[in-house]
């Protein structure tokens, strides 16, 4: 059994206070464009947040925050403002984007993700958080919770999620596993459950004599944070893999997710109903023992980005919204768990 806690400082994100640079010009508002700047190609430019900048959102709309587009942003960085940069935006056309990463379908990890005895998105038991439903027993055998030590619990507790992909390798977010909030140290992960306040999942629908495997509990070996994490961008590439200390055991409680590859992946999924599921805060502010599920239609990127870029964020080509909807939302505890589609 776990308990359920984490406590991060007030203005404390993924555990680490954003400091002002002391190289930066800091603004307290939105900041008026200034002139007189240059950008990465030599072109004289304004000061502007990467909101107001269509060439430079044009980069990461079309290929997402690769090397080269992060070589640029950094070239024309001319100050910060709430955390986020400003930018030198250039006069006249657009910059060239880069040339697309090579498919993902082409990676050679990718028979990695492919092992085991049972093929990836199968949930043995599947029926034909805020604002969410308890799941069915085995509805969602791919979500990992992630559980953590802190001196002042007696024993671990699940503050994130994350979805299985591979035999030993678990998806998650980065910042479910680095700046973590002072005293937080991941402990472990955890695969087949259901309930936490249980030692083994029994009598829930749709078969009150069913009972799942044991849930399976490993230690992590690596930890690999995406290089270009929250840099320079924020929440750009807020994303992680576990490698497992061991394959895990496939069986009715526990499975591995797709991912969203080949047609999949290059579909519009706007107007879909998402799935997030996970043991997060419920609408009383209390985390949930029973893993709860959530739908959430997918909305344009382009409704995204103008919601997100008023708070002075950037929404990305390898990022979607979902959501949008009062009473009905992922929460605290739900971060680095998957989103799901049919």
């Amino acid at each position: 059994m776990l308990s359920r806690r984490w406590a991060a400082p007030s203005g404390v994100r993924g555990g680490q206070a954003r400091q002002p640079s002391s190289s930066r010009r800091i603004a307290d508002r939105p900041p008026s464009p200034v002139s007189g700047c240059v950008d990465y190609a030599g072109r004289q430019g304004r000061c502007v947040t990467l909101s107001m900048c269509p060439g430079l959102r044009q980069l990461l709309a079309t290929n997402g925050p690769t090397a080269e587009t992060v070589r640029r942003l950094r070239a024309g960085d001319c100050g910060a403002w709430r955390g986020g940069p400003l930018v030198c935006c250039g006069r006249g056309d657009p910059p060239t984007p880069p040339p697309s990463p090579p498919p993902p379908e082409e990676h050679p990890n990718l028979p990695i993700l492919e092992r085991g005895d049972q093929p990836c998105g199968m949930s043995i038991f599947h029926p034909n958080i805020f604002g969410g439903n308890l799941t069915t027993q085995g509805e969602f055998p791919w979500v990992a919770a992630l559980a953590y030590d802190h001196p002042s619990l007696d024993r671990p507790g699940v503050n994130c999620g994350g979805a299985l992909i591979g035999l030993q390798y678990v998806l998650t977010a980065a910042h479910c596993v680095t700046n973590l909030p002072e005293g937080f140290q991941l402990h472990s992960v955890r695969l087949g459950e259901h309930d936490l306040a249980t030692e083994q999942d029994c009598g829930v629908p749709p078969d009150p004599e069913l009972c799942l495997p044991p849930a399976q509990v490993f230690n992590v070996t690596e930890t690999i944070v995406h290089p270009q994490y929250d840099d320079p961008v924020r929440d750009q590439n807020d994303i992680a893999l576990l490698r497992l200390d061991r394959p895990v055991i496939e069986n009715d409680g526990v499975a591995k997710v797709c991912l969203p590859l080949g047609v999949k992946r290059i579909a519009d999924p706007t107007g879909e109903d998402a799935t997030a599921a996970g043991f997060g805060q419920t609408e009383r502010g209390f985390s949930s023992d029973v893993m709860l599920k959530v739908k959430l239609p997918v909305v344009p990127q382009e409704e995204c980005a103008e919601v997100i870029g008023e708070r002075g964020r950037t929404v990305g080509g390898g990022q979607l919204c979902a959501g949008g909807v009062r009473g009905q939302d992922s929460c605290v505890g739900d971060s680095g768990g998957p989103l799901v589609l049919p």
